[in-house]
C-alpha cells in the first residue's frame, strides 16, 4: 500500500471522506487525486530523463549517501 497505510487506516480515511464530502463527491475527488498523482509521477520521470546519465548517477549516489548517513538504505 502506498504510504504504508494498512486496511484499517484506509477504511478510516474513506469513512472520514464520506462524512466530509458525501457519497456523491467522493468518487470525483478520488479520481482527481489519482490524476494528480499520475501527473506528478509523469513530471518527475520527465525531469529524471532530462538529466544526463553522468549527472543522474551523481544525483542517485548523493541520495544514497544521504540515506546511509541517516540509517536509511535505498537498496
Amino acid at each position: 500500500m502506498p504510504f504504508n497505510i494498512g486496511f484499517t487506516g484506509l477504511a478510516i480515511l474513506v469513512l472520514i471522506g464520506l462524512l466530509l464530502f458525501g457519497p456523491s463527491k467522493l468518487p470525483r475527488l478520488a479520481r482527481a487525486f489519482g490524476a494528480t498523482i499520475k501527473e506528478f509521477r509523469r513530471g518527475s520521470k520527465e525531469v529524471l530523463e532530462e538529466v544526463s546519465p553522468g549527472e543522474d548517477t551523481v544525483f542517485r549516489e548523493s541520495i544514497r549517501n544521504t540515506g546511509e548517513n541517516r540509517g536509511i538504505h535505498g537498496d
